[in-house]
């Protein structure tokens, strides 16, 4: 965490590798460009039964463009789908 704090950038502690799911495509935080207090916030927002379903949504959307190649468009896809309450997965 030094090494990143050394390098201008804030480090955020997100846990053990089990943990390592909240950070996965179909979470808040996957894809994003947060502070060190959002990300933590977005961490604490991950569902882990939602990611996968989210996963597989947006895989599937992704499959039916012509022309899957424009990576901005994924990442909006990646953080508009990951901004939906659990409840609704």
């Amino acid at each position: 965490m030094r090494l990143v704090d050394d390098t201008g950038f804030d480090a955020v502690d997100a846990g053990p590798i089990a943990e390592s799911w909240r950070q996965q495509l179909g979470t808040p935080a996957y894809a994003t460009e947060l502070t060190a207090d959002q990300l933590r916030e977005a961490l604490g927002l991950a569902y882990r039964d939602a990611a996968p379903k989210r996963r597989d949504a947006t895989t599937q959307i992704i499959s039916t463009w012509q022309d899957p190649s424009n990576f901005h468009d994924w990442l909006r896809l990646y953080r508009a789908t990951a901004r939906f309450p659990a409840a609704d997965d």
